[in-house]
């Protein structure tokens, strides 16, 4: 899926999971500058406040909130199509 080291510090290299995250890996985030909803794939320099999402690259945790149910409530949020396969259409058994 993605090949690359998910916790980095400021200079770019490797680091173990930090013990405070105000966001880790897999967290759904509403990106409020791009209107978007993404998925956090990376923490860069968590203690600086910046991560990578599925969506739009690096975003700095000013720019982003927990997803909430409204936010997928208006048409015009942009939405991977992974993602949305994942959270509105119905599993089949």
């Amino acid at each position: 899926m993605f090949n690359y080291t998910p916790y980095l510090d400021r200079n770019s290299n490797p680091i173990p999971h930090p013990s405070k995250l105000k966001y880790d890996l897999g967290d759904v985030v509403y990106i409020r500058h791009t209107n978007a909803i993404g998925v956090v794939i990376g923490c860069i320099a968590p203690e600086t406040g910046e991560l990578r999402t599925d969506m739009d690259g690096m975003v700095a945790f000013s720019d982003i909130e927990p997803a909430r149910k409204y936010h997928f409530n208006t048409s015009d949020v942009r939405v991977c199509d992974r993602l949305r396969k994942e959270l509105f259409e119905k599993k089949v058994k």
